[in-house]
């Protein structure tokens, strides 16, 4: 779990932030002060085996406690930096893990759930559709951020993640139009975005294609589309600059290309269409 949590962290933060590095030590040492005194803790030990968002709910508070002591704490021991206690470090982590938590047990569920449905596209986000529980105390502080997010919204995140993943499998981890594998220039792209789409219509794997983001940015601003037959058709915008090597190399070389088929769900007609006459700039 360490390891994903890591994964995780580096993912949502800015990176060389150090925050994730800090956020892995805090729970590391957390795990050896608890060694040292459990003080009731002895099956958070092992913090990264524990699961229950409770649990560590109950571990935040006492750690809380432990913070506001000061120099007077029990877990103020030799060898272990106070600052990553009473600078909140070990809070701050705490918190941080919980919500990880959440976030991965709802992603993976629709993700089983996804692995094992058989029928249509237009069928998946009802059979996706799941009820997402976050602890009020959680809830709160969210809300407290910067945004201020609702569980809708929260939810709303959470299914962009699935969708990615989803699309990414579906056009097994490859750009469409040009083969690139690179996961991290990989984009999930809706077809009708995102903002456009219906409830039913937002994770229907046949609204999406997975591009690398140069690609990605050219169908967002409508710059290229798909035709009838899923080949690649540029816009006078991208032709009126097929002298540059940049554009021929991106661009101009990849014209009535058919794009890779997926694996399952291949891109609906309909999203297409809409694609192409809303969207596009011809």
């Amino acid at each position: 779990m360490r390891q994903l949590f890591q994964r995780h962290l580096e993912s949502i933060n800015i990176p060389g932030s150090g925050k994730a590095s800090s956020y892995l030590r805090a729970l590391d040492l957390l795990s050896e002060m608890l060694a040292h005194e459990p003080l009731g803790f002895p099956d958070c030990q092992d913090i990264w085996a524990v699961t229950s968002i409770k649990r560590l709910e109950e571990l935040y508070e006492t750690t809380n406690e432990q913070k506001h002591l000061g120099r007077s704490s029990i877990w103020i021991i030799r060898g272990i930096p106070r600052s990553y206690l009473q600078n909140g470090y070990c809070t701050a982590a705490i918190r941080a893990y919980q919500e990880f938590l959440i976030q991965h047990a709802y992603e993976n569920d629709l993700l089983e759930r996804y692995a094992n449905f058989v029928g249509e596209a237009q069928a998946l986000p009802k059979h996706l559709d799941r009820k997402l529980t976050v602890p009020k105390n959680l809830l709160d502080e969210w809300q407290g951020q910067e945004g201020k997010e609702t569980l809708r919204t929260i939810k709303a995140r959470f299914n962009q993640n699935v969708f990615r993943k989803i699309t990414l499998e579906n056009y097994q981890n490859a750009c469409c139009i040009t083969g690139n594998p690179l996961p991290q220039l990989l984009t999930a792209s809706h077809i009708k975005p995102w903002a456009a789409s219906k409830a039913n219509e937002k994770l229907n794997p046949a609204n999406g294609l997975c591009l690398a983001k140069t690609q990605d940015a050219a169908f967002d601003k409508g710059l290229i589309t798909l035709d009838e037959r899923l080949r690649v058709v540029l816009s006078k915008s991208i032709r009126d600059h097929m002298t540059v090597q940049s554009i021929k190399e991106n661009f101009i070389r990849l014209e009535g290309k058919e794009i890779t088929q997926p694996l399952r769900f291949p891109p609906s007609q309909t999203f297409l269409e809409y694609h192409r006459e809303t969207i596009f700039v011809a």
